[in-house]
């Protein structure tokens, strides 16, 4: 019986020591999941070298957010037209999970808030030009910015500086 004790007082003891061990590696796991940056897309419609510019400013600003420590894998893409429902499904299984399409118009920015997997637009918005192509670019970014986190974009911040070290 003293035998018998002493087993089930190591297999408790045993048993404790691994759920305490797996329960110590779970967070951590979780944290490398919540630092990795989500892709998306960046997508222009019948680009112009003042739209490609705007887009590559946008990206630079979606990739990187200094202060909150929380950014997007930001991929540039081209198209002649703009994209229908077949090419959200296409870039849903490219493994893009939201896109953000830019159109240039004379006075404005439109925005369209692409969610790939379930095919919709999930918003649009008409941003006014700014007096710069990379003021533009960072309304652009701040009007994104809270359509995806829940924050408020300070993109067009004079405090916004982020510098990607390799």
């Amino acid at each position: 019986s003293g035998v018998v004790k002493l087993n089930a007082f190591f297999s408790f003891l045993v048993m404790v020591i691994a759920t305490a061990s797996y329960a110590e590696s779970l967070p951590l796991y979780i944290q490398a999941r919540q630092k990795q940056k989500m892709k998306m897309l960046v997508v222009l419609v019948e680009p112009t070298e003042q739209v490609r510019h705007i887009a590559l400013e946008v990206s630079n600003d979606l990739s990187c957010n200094a202060m909150r420590k929380l950014g997007f894998n930001v991929t540039r893409r081209e198209v002649s037209q703009m994209p229908d429902k077949a090419t959200y499904h296409t870039w849903y299984k490219e493994g893009y999970s939201l896109a953000t399409v830019l159109l240039l118009t004379p006075q404005h920015i439109e925005l369209f808030l692409i969610d790939t997997q379930q095919g919709i637009v999930k918003a649009s918005q008409k941003i006014e030009r700014a007096s710069s192509l990379a003021g533009t670019a960072h309304k652009v970014a701040d009007a994104v910015w809270p359509i995806l986190t829940g924050q408020e974009g300070i993109f067009s911040t004079m405090i916004v500086y982020c510098k990607e070290r390799h």
